[in-house]
């Protein structure tokens, strides 16, 4: 199988308070056309309700349709780790595994090292 195989991607969310970045990340994915639809959200705590929902549809149907997440640091709200650590739990059992990309303006040694971890 190759990556030709897996296009188009179903869903991307993009996750991000900065409009800017969300459009310029759709507007580059949309150019490629790999993905079947965007869903943008403001907040990571949006995002997190939205995949409360998406978990409990895949538990009756077994049919995952978010492909990518594309999440920004500089999200409100909750900071990225705590997104991170709350899809852990929410999305465990998700098959297969969104593929997340996470997107920064700005990155310390401190953010570095946590990424890597």
């Amino acid at each position: 199988m190759n990556n030709s195989d897996l296009l188009p991607l179903k869903i991307v969310l993009l996750i991000g308070s900065d409009f800017i970045n969300n459009y310029a990340h759709r507007r580059l994915l949309d150019s490629m056309k790999i993905a079947n639809k965007f869903m943008e959200f403001n907040s990571p705590v949006e995002a997190i309700n939205y995949l409360k929902v998406v978990h409990e549809l895949y538990d009756k149907s077994g049919n995952n349709s978010i492909d990518l997440i594309v999440l920004d640091t500089e999200a409100s709200k909750i900071d990225v780790w705590e997104f991170l650590d709350q899809f852990k739990i929410i999305c465990t059992d998700l098959q297969p595994q969104p593929k997340i990309i996470i997107t920064t303006e700005a990155l310390d040694k401190k953010q570095l090292e946590r990424f890597n971890s």
